[in-house]
C-alpha cells in the first residue's frame, strides 16, 4: 500500500523546484496553504524547473525554463519566501526572464553566492553551455562575462556549483572528454585551478564514444569533487549510455587514490537521471530500469558506489549493489539527494490513474526502504488530474524536503514546489 495524497481543486499562485543538498536557515513556517505552490511563469505556455537553491537566509531560488514569445526557450529564474510566497524585491514580482540573442536558452542549475549574487550554469541551442551572473535583486551583473554570461562553444551541458572558498565551477561535455573550470566571481578564469584554469578528462577511446555530458557538480564534504559523466557508447558488444566517475581535488588534480589516475571504470547507465554524495563519500546514482518488456514499464533504480570505487555490494537485499522496485504501473526517478544521517531520498514521476503523479521514497543507507517516511517508505503526491513531473530535491537543514518539478493544470505547464516533513507529511499550517 502507498500513502496517495491529493490537492485536487487546490488553488495558489506561486512556484519553484529542487536540486541536491542545501544549506538553508530553519525554516519554522508552513509552506503555503496546502504544502505545495504553482506558478505560471508565462501564461498559456511551457514553464519547467530544473534545480532549487536554498540562500542562507532560507529564501529559496528555482531556475528553469519558459517558453517566449519569439518561439525561443528562456531562462526561468524565480526566488521565493520562506512561506512559499513570491519575494517582491526579486525582479518582477519576483520572476526573471532571461533571453539571449533570441536563443533556446535553458537553466539547469542555480547557486546563491555568499556575496549575495546568483549564478545560473545551463545550455543554448542544445550546444553551447552558459554561465549567467544575477545580483542579489535579480538583474544581469553585466560586469560579468559578456553582457552577464560566459559561454562555453560546443560545451554543454553547463552545470554549476559554488565552492566553500566562493569560487565558481563550470563543467559540461564535449567530443569524447568533459571539462570543469573554475571562475572567480568577477568572471575570470581561476589560473590556480588544474591547467590555467581548466580541468579535462577523456572518455574511454574502445568505446567508440560520442559527446559526454556531465549531472550536476557533487563537492564532498572533505572539498574534493565529484562527477558523473554519461556518453553514448558505439562499441558492438555494449552499445547504448554508459557512464563513468571522476573525483578531483578542490584544486582541480586529478584524485590518483579514485580507479586510475582519477577515473572509474564504465558502467552501463541507461536511465540514470542523478546522483548525489554520501557523508562517507559514497556516491549514489539513481534513476529509472525497465520493469517489464510487454507492455514497457520502468522502475525506481539505485545503486551505490564506494569510494574506490565500486558497486557497494552492502547495498540492497542481494548483494549486487542496487535496489529497484514500482509503485505504480511505471515508475522512473529524476532527482537523488542525501539526507544529514545519509537516509537517502529518490523523487519522480509514477503513473497512478493513467497519468503521471509525483512519488517520493526514502531509504536507508543499506538500501532498506524506510518504514517511518510516508507509508512503507512511499509519498505519492497528487496536485491534479493532469500530468506532473520532476526536476529534483532538496532537504532544508531544518530537515523539511523540498520537491520540484511541474504540473500541467490546463495544456501548458506550471512550476511546482512541494515541501515535506521530516515524516512525509505535506507541510501545512
Amino acid at each position: 500500500m502507498r500513502v496517495v495524497i491529493s490537492l485536487v481543486g487546490a488553488f495558489l499562485s506561486v512556484i519553484l523546484i529542487s536540486c541536491g543538498k542545501s544549506d538553508t536557515a530553519t525554516v519554522n513556517t508552513p509552506f503555503g496553504t496546502t504544502g505545495y505552490v504553482l506558478t505560471d511563469f508565462n501564461s498559456g505556455n511551457e514553464s519547467r524547473v530544473k534545480s532549487i537553491a536554498v540562500a542562507a537566509d532560507g529564501k529559496i531560488l528555482a531556475v528553469g525554463w519558459t517558453s517566449g514569445s519569439n518561439n525561443t526557450t528562456d531562462i526561468a529564474l524565480a526566488r521565493y519566501n520562506t512561506d512559499g510566497s513570491l519575494d517582491s524585491t526579486f525582479g518582477t514580482g519576483g520572476k526573471v526572464t532571461t533571453d539571449f540573442l533570441n536563443k533556446n536558452d535553458f537553466g539547469l542549475t542555480v547557486a546563491a553566492h555568499p556575496d549575495g549574487s546568483i549564478f545560473v550554469g545551463g545550455q543554448q541551442n542544445d550546444v553551447d553551455a552558459i554561465l549567467v551572473k544575477h545580483k542579489s535583486d535579480g538583474t544581469l551583473d553585466t560586469s560579468f562575462g559578456t553582457a552577464g554570461r560566459i559561454t562555453v562553444t560546443s560545451g554543454y551541458p553547463g552545470r554549476g556549483a559554488i565552492q566553500a572558498n566562493g569560487k565558481i565551477l563550470f563543467g559540461g561535455g564535449g567530443s569524447s572528454s568533459f571539462y570543469l573550470r573554475r571562475y572567480s566571481s568577477d568572471g575570470m578564469l581561476d589560473t590556480s585551478f588544474g591547467v590555467s584554469g581548466v580541468v579535462t578528462a577523456a572518455i574511454p577511446s574502445d568505446d567508440g564514444s560520442t559527446t559526454a555530458t556531465i549531472y550536476p557538480i557533487q563537492i564532498q564534504s572533505d572539498g574534493k569533487l565529484l562527477i558523473l559523466a554519461n556518453y553514448v557508447s558505439s562499441n558492438a558488444s555494449w552499445e547504448g549510455n554508459k557512464c563513468l566517475l571522476a573525483r578531483f581535488s578542490a584544486e582541480g588534480v586529478a584524485d590518483s587514490g579514485f580507479g586510475t589516475n582519477g577515473l572509474s571504470s564504465s558502467f552501463w547507465c541507461s536511465g540514470i537521471e542523478s546522483f548525489s554524495v554520501m557523508s562517507n563519500q559514497n556516491a549514489l546514482i539513481g534513476g529509472a530500469t525497465v520493469g517489464s518488456v510487454s507492455p514497457l514499464t520502468y522502475k525506481f533504480i539505485l545503486a551505490k558506489y564506494s569510494s574506490v570505487p565500486a558497486l557497494d555490494t552492502s547495498f540492497g537485499a542481494n548483494g549486487n549493489g542496487y535496489v529497484s522496485d514500482a509503485v505504480g504501473t511505471s515508475d522512473g526517478g529524476q532527482a537523488v539527494t542525501i539526507q544529514s544521517d545519509d537516509k537517502i531520498l529518490i523523487a519522480g514521476e509514477t503513473t497512478t490513474n493513467s497519468h503521471r503523479t509525483v512519488r517520493i521514497s526514502r531509504y536507508n543507507n543499506n538500501g532498506q526502504l524506510d518504514s517511518s517516511f510516508g507509508t512503507a517508505g512511499h509519498v505519492n503526491i497528487n496536485v491534479g488530474s493532469n500530468n506532473h513531473s520532476v526536476g529534483s530535491i532538496v532537504v532544508q537543514s531544518d530537515g523539511k524536503i523540498l520537491v520540484g518539478g511541474s504540473y500541467s493544470p490546463s495544456g501548458s505547464s506550471d512550476f511546482l514546489l512541494i515541501r515535506l516533513k521530516a515524516d512525509g507529511s505535506l507541510d501545512t499550517p
